[in-house]
């Protein structure tokens, strides 16, 4: 079938990602709203289109990652059934961080 794949390893059964075609959105990150005494920081973050399958990709520019390695500030983003937490590893930000993200539904088969 287009697009799905099987793969054996001496009689077991591995699952492949299929990936759909991603979205591109934008996620306003405000200095205000990082929760936590330590290292790593976190906020949850309103992203539209997130479903409990979706990856969530932090896209910054060239510049933000100059910035964000100069701060010694890494950001991932998880995603816990539809709810984006973003997670600023090292330093805590100082300033709101407008970054760009893809959002691609994801289905392990």
């Amino acid at each position: 079938v287009d697009g799905y794949t099987t793969q054996t390893l001496n009689e077991v059964y591995i699952p492949t990602t299929i990936a759909r075609t991603p979205k591109l959105t934008t996620v306003n990150i405000p200095v205000a709203s990082w929760t936590g005494s330590a290292n790593p920081w976190s906020q949850v973050v309103t992203m539209n289109g997130v479903t409990a399958n979706s990856k969530i990709d932090l896209q910054p520019t060239s510049v933000q990652i100059v910035n964000m390695q100069n701060n010694d500030i890494a950001l991932i983003a998880e995603n816990d059934d539809g709810v984006v937490t973003v997670y600023a590893i090292g330093s805590k930000p100082t300033t709101d961080i407008t970054i760009q993200a893809l959002i691609t539904e994801v289905t392990v088969v």
